[in-house]
C-alpha cells in the first residue's frame, strides 16, 4: 500500500494534478477516498490498484507520443 501511495504522489507531482483528481479519473472514486487511504482507514483492492497503475501508464504513454491532453 505504501508503494502505491508513493507512486500516486510521484505521478501527480509529475502531471501537476491532485491525487483526488487522479482517482476520480482513473477509477471514478468518490471524494475522500484518497484521504482514507492516506490515513490507513481503507485500502484499495488489487484490481483497483492495477486499474490506477494502468491509467498512469496510459497517460505517460500518451505524453511520450505527444498525444497528451490536459490532465488537469
Amino acid at each position: 500500500m505504501e508503494r502505491l501511495i508513493l507512486d500516486i504522489e510521484a505521478f501527480c507531482a509529475e502531471f501537476k494534478i491532485t491525487p483526488q483528481k487522479l482517482l476520480r479519473d482513473a477509477i471514478k472514486a468518490e471524494w475522500g477516498r484518497w484521504q482514507k487511504w492516506k490515513a490507513g482507514e481503507a485500502s484499495p483492492t488489487m484490481i483497483t490498484a492495477d486499474a490506477i497503475r494502468a491509467y498512469m501508464a496510459a497517460l505517460r504513454a500518451k505524453r511520450a507520443t505527444g498525444k497528451q491532453e490536459d490532465a488537469a
